[in-house]
């Protein structure tokens, strides 16, 4: 017995390092060495020289030994593992730096392989340019602007540039200019501040604002909160008592921000926790995108009553020029018409509805494994679109 408990210090250290590493070993990891591997190897190369050196026995220590000097190392222990943490803190980047949006996206191009509908794979080829704006025009010719702000549903990675929904209306509308701005995971409070730094330089004769039903949550921190491991996990900017925060809509928020080492820990849990509700969710055949039990919660109303704070705000930066809205997402609710009208804006109520009915009918509108549109959701958006506007007599009436 005793011998085995000679080497238990040794042995445990043994598994610190192999079990970050199984993985990597087995073939089936990332490349490379993150900080969660590398402190368990490092806390286990150590265990194992410090077993093996002084040949620990940590059972017969432990009852051995007075209770004063269990506890002394006890709180020597939690002393070194407290400045270890400061000091990681200080010398290694943060995860997680709140910038003005949150997050900020960048020009660039990139092309890629993706599965537009179950079994079928699509060679697409993305592109975003100035201020991370979908569409900005290289040259000015005079004509009428229009602004197109949303979130993934804008953005949509899913398609090349020109495959959008927003493609069919620069086909239709040719004399019109169009500014498009997409932020991934953009709540609505995230777009009004990039239309409020933007507008003046593009001067837009209309605005075209693409709704989504998790802006609810997005725009008021209990909700977010609520919907934790399936909401963004970043800090977000949200609006209260008209001013600006900057929160992390996690368990844990403070500890996450005060402690490095709990902060990576519980990223770990984060993602996992994420991935495995994704991939049920997935093995059902359902998507993340089911937002129908936030209408449930007791905090919908307060996220109502934010959201057209916000939108009043959109309406107030804009002026009299005309803006319609429209949900990308599902449905269009009674919430949806109530923000909608709050703003006094153009209220298009069909798209998310017309969607999920032919979705109903049969037809695969989605991403596979995903509820974004695919090449074929974006058609049918777009001359949805097309149709309402060339009814109403243009985007911008002459």
């Amino acid at each position: 017995m005793r011998a085995l408990e000679k080497y238990l210090m040794p042995f445990a250290g043994a598994l610190m390092v192999i079990v970050p590493l199984y993985r990597d070993l087995a073939g089936t990891g990332f490349p490379g060495i993150g900080f969660e591997q590398l402190f368990l190897i490092v806390f286990g190369a150590a265990a194992i020289a410090i077993g093996l050196w002084f040949e620990i026995k940590p059972i017969s220590w432990l009852f051995s030994t007075p209770r004063k000097d269990i506890a002394r190392v006890a709180i020597i222990t939690i002393v070194l593992l407290a400045v270890v943490d400061l000091t990681l803190g200080r010398i290694v980047p943060k995860l997680r730096i709140p910038t003005r949006y949150g997050w900020n996206f960048s020009p660039g191009k990139e092309s890629k392989s993706i599965q537009d509908t179950k079994g079928r794979h699509r060679g697409i080829s993305v592109e975003y340019f100035d201020h991370g704006f979908k569409r900005w025009p290289v040259s000015e010719n005079g004509n009428p602007r229009v602004l197109i702000i949303g979130d993934s549903f804008t953005a949509i990675p899913y398609v090349s540039n020109g495959e959008e929904w927003y493609s069919y209306l620069e086909h239709e509308f040719r004399s019109l200019q169009f500014y498009v701005f997409g932020g991934f995971g953009y709540g609505t409070l995230q777009e009004y501040m990039v239309l409020d730094d933007r507008i003046d330089d593009i001067e837009p004769s209309a605005v075209i604002w693409q709704f989504c039903s998790n802006d609810y949550q997005n725009n008021y921190y209990e909700l977010d909160r609520e919907t934790y491991p399936l909401n963004n996990h970043w800090f977000r900017p949200y609006l209260e008592d008209d001013g600006i925060v900057y929160r992390l809509p996690l368990p844990f928020e403070k500890l996450r921000w005060i402690s490095y080492i709990a902060d990576r820990l519980l990223v770990m849990y984060d993602y996992r926790s994420k991935s495995k509700i994704q991939r049920t969710l997935r093995e059902q055949g359902k998507t993340q995108f089911d937002y129908g039990n936030y209408r449930k919660s007791p905090h919908m109303r307060n996220a109502v009553e934010v959201t057209k704070t916000l939108l009043k705000k959109v309406r107030s930066r804009v002026g009299d020029k005309p803006i319609f809205f429209f949900n990308a997402c599902g449905p269009f609710t009674e919430e949806d018409k109530a923000v909608c009208e709050s703003a006094r804006m153009n209220c298009i109520n069909n798209i998310g509805d017309d969607i999920i009915a032919m979705e109903n009918s049969g037809q695969n509108l989605r991403v596979a494994n995903d509820g974004h549109w695919n090449f074929q959701g974006n058609k049918h958006a777009g001359r949805m679109l097309v149709g309402y506007f060339v009814k109403r007599g243009g985007i911008i009436k002459q």
